[in-house]
């Protein structure tokens, strides 16, 4: 009997357990964007506003949230001949969108790092066609979580199929999905 009440007894504290992990919604130290990445498959909100602001290239463009504040820079695109010969995807180019992100405050209360990555960016060629990131990367402009007071110089390659000369980059904040910004630049 006594076998049979402590069997019952660890039965409910390992429920309650695996309960109490299941409910966890602090972001433990992940970035604004570690939500986002939640968000990707779900539709992205428009912004509230009909006409998006439109970032500049080379500038600082701020970003003031709860967690603190940050700027992104696009600083441009470029084809590369890289490819991934594990990949299956038939391109015509690859374009690195090459973006420096800054870290002002962002984090310092919870002590959590800022992460600037794909998730960060719905991004179109010319004929409005969503791109696919493409599997290879820049080795010197990783994408890195950045504590408060830090910088990263980063790259995201996307794959082309059509001949854009441009790409239209839409910038997405957070867990809400809310696109904040958006930016035209020229394929060099």
């Amino acid at each position: 009997m006594l076998k049979k009440i402590i069997g019952v007894l660890l039965s409910m504290v390992f429920v309650l357990g695996l309960s109490a992990c299941g409910n966890n919604t602090s972001n433990n130290g992940k970035s604004d964007n570690s939500k986002a990445k939640q968000t990707t498959n779900n539709s992205i909100k428009e912004s509230s506003k009909s006409k998006l602001p439109e970032m500049k290239l080379n500038q600082p463009f701020e970003v003031k949230t709860e967690s603190g504040n940050y700027t992104l820079t696009i600083e441009g695109a470029r084809k590369t001949d890289k490819r991934n010969s594990l990949s299956e995807k038939k391109v015509k180019e690859v374009v690195f969108l090459d973006y420096t992100y800054d870290n002002k405050s962002f984090g310092e209360k919870d002590n959590a790092n800022l992460l600037i990555d794909n998730t960060t960016f719905q991004v179109l060629d010319d004929e409005g066609n969503v791109l696919d990131v493409y599997p290879t990367s820049d080795e010197n402009r990783q994408v890195l979580e950045v504590p408060a007071g830090g910088k990263c110089k980063a790259s995201e390659a996307y794959a082309l199929d059509t001949n854009s000369k441009h790409l239209k980059v839409i910038f997405i904040r957070g867990t809400t999905g809310e696109k904040i910004s958006t930016i035209t630049v020229d394929i060099k």
